[in-house]
């Protein structure tokens, strides 16, 4: 019996040896990861960079996903916008997800359609007047500035 216990007492130094050197190869892989955030940027990724920065356009779209639900009752269409709606947030967040696979700075805010909601607004009035063809250059997105 003594030496059955013995035995049993042998595995603990070799269990600790096998947990130290597990937590030793989880500090190196996290410090690797570290290293690899903070490696300096290529300029392949900072032209990505640019690219994904402008965001400007998705914030117009969710603006205009919004003023289309002005004045319009239709539970299909509804349902319609807020798929809409959802899969714009989805590529907002990819877009995001893409920023800091490439290291990019990523933006203290996102588009949320608010900083272009006035003129989506306007445009939606000047549809639901006078048609699709506005003529006041209301709908001309390049002409639309954010407001916070």
């Amino acid at each position: 019996m003594p030496n059955q216990v013995l035995k049993n007492l042998d595995i603990f130094p070799r269990a600790a040896g096998v947990l130290f050197a597990i937590t030793l190869c989880a500090i190196t892989a996290q410090s690797s990861a570290a290293a690899k955030r903070n490696a300096p940027i290529d300029s392949r990724a900072s032209s990505a960079c640019v690219k994904l920065h402008d965001m400007n356009g998705l914030g117009k779209l969710l603006a205009m996903n919004y003023a289309e639900g002005i004045g319009d009752d239709s539970a299909p269409r509804a349902t319609l916008r807020e798929t809409q709606y959802q899969s714009l947030l989805s590529r907002v967040r990819m877009n995001m997800d893409l920023m800091r696979d490439n290291r990019c700075k990523l933006p203290t805010s996102v588009p949320t359609g608010q900083e272009y909601a006035s003129d989506a607004i306007s445009c939606r009035s000047q549809i639901l007047k006078m048609g699709l063809e506005t003529g006041d250059g209301s709908c001309d997105q390049s002409k639309w500035s954010p407001k916070n």
